[in-house]
């Protein structure tokens, strides 16, 4: 059993703790200075969801990026016996993998820059 609490921890998207967090803090300010006293407006969300639309960009763009080169060195040369290979042989070998992988990478965040331009090429600061 404890395995599995370990396995959901490290699999569990740890936005959604941010989001619940920031959920609660906004409601907290909500209850404690409500839109009345500034005219109607709600001066704390407006500035949170200026915010939130940063973060939610940031995010959007960065899915995907956390890349672990050991990791994905270790698994390329996984395999090989390296003990009769050059350091330059040895980059040769892996080389291409990580080629592909920085390809790919590139290729997902010029999509995402692209889809994020589209998306939001309309939006003017302040706007609703």
């Amino acid at each position: 059993p404890r395995e599995w609490y370990q396995l959901f921890w490290l699999k569990f998207p740890k936005f959604v703790i941010g989001f619940l967090v920031l959920s609660a803090a906004l409601t907290l300010i909500r209850e404690l200075d409500p839109p009345e006293n500034h005219g109607g407006r709600f001066i704390a969300r407006e500035m949170m969801q200026e915010v939130s639309r940063w973060w939610f960009t940031l995010g959007f763009v960065g899915v995907g990026l956390a890349s672990q080169f050991s990791t994905l060195y270790a698994n390329i040369m996984r395999g090989v016996d390296t003990s009769k290979l050059s350091a330059c042989q040895k980059l040769r070998i892996a080389m291409k993998p990580i080629s592909v992988y920085l390809v790919g990478q590139s290729f997902n965040l010029l999509l995402t820059f692209t889809i994020a331009y589209i998306m939001f090429r309309n939006y003017e600061l302040g706007q609703e």
